[in-house]
């Protein structure tokens, strides 16, 4: 089963979608300060626009640099042992489906 008991699948699976909405949530709170910041709300020309979107563009590139360089750089120990060490081979649920469908 790997890191999650029997008893804790449901509760954990359930909290995917919320970690993911909350992420959704904090990104857009972000996106709107930076917005606001860079003065979304005084735009009159075609140059004001350009300005706010190149704010909340470059706003958002540290992200997607820590996200780029934690998808090269994975974390190799879980909980003391070595993700290969793991029954399931480092997957956090093993899924098995029917042979009927």
């Amino acid at each position: 089963m790997g890191l999650a008991g029997a008893n804790e699948v449901q509760r954990i699976s359930g909290a995917i979608p919320t970690i993911q909405r909350l992420g959704y949530a904090l990104g857009t709170a972000y996106v709107g300060i930076v917005a606001n910041a860079s003065g979304l709300l005084s735009i009159e020309t075609a140059a004001d626009a350009a300005k706010v979107a190149r704010w909340i563009f470059a706003s958002c590139v540290p992200f997607a640099a820590i996200g780029l360089i934690a998808m090269r750089f994975p974390r190799q120990k879980t909980l003391g042992g070595r993700l290969s060490d793991m029954p399931s081979g480092g997957l956090l649920l093993k899924v098995t489906l029917p042979k009927s469908i």
